[in-house]
């Protein structure tokens, strides 16, 4: 049995062998078909254009890490903001709050360290 190689062909061309891929749209170009830039091979001057408006800039980086900062304070926040509720509520005497209450095990076990060490 003779393995045979897997050849792509061109997406405009199906005679053509593929002698790249297009940076945009990752269909396979041959050499007539292929538009060379300085960022890289497209199958059209379109997707040239479409790669180019949508690339990441340093801007836009410094702009979507931004936002995982702040989104990241508000997740915080909230999460604070309920094991401070459920100590409040194992304060009160609610007892299925008494079992998450990891605020007052935290100060339970501060206690306990400042105890041994009088």
């Amino acid at each position: 049995m003779i393995a045979t190689a897997m050849v792509r062909t061109c997406a405009k061309h199906p005679e053509r062998a593929a002698s790249t891929a297009c940076r945009q749209c990752k269909a396979a170009v041959c050499p007539a078909c292929a538009v060379v830039a300085a960022v890289g091979s497209f199958c059209s001057a379109e997707c040239q254009v479409l790669f180019l408006a949508l690339k990441e800039t340093p801007e836009r980086r410094a702009a979507r890490r931004a936002g995982w900062g702040g989104q990241s304070v508000v997740v915080l926040a909230c999460l604070f903001g309920l094991l401070l509720g459920i100590h409040g509520a194992a304060r009160a005497g609610l007892k299925p709050a008494r079992a998450v209450d990891v605020i007052g095990r935290l100060f339970e076990g501060l206690d306990k360290l400042k105890d041994e060490r009088r």
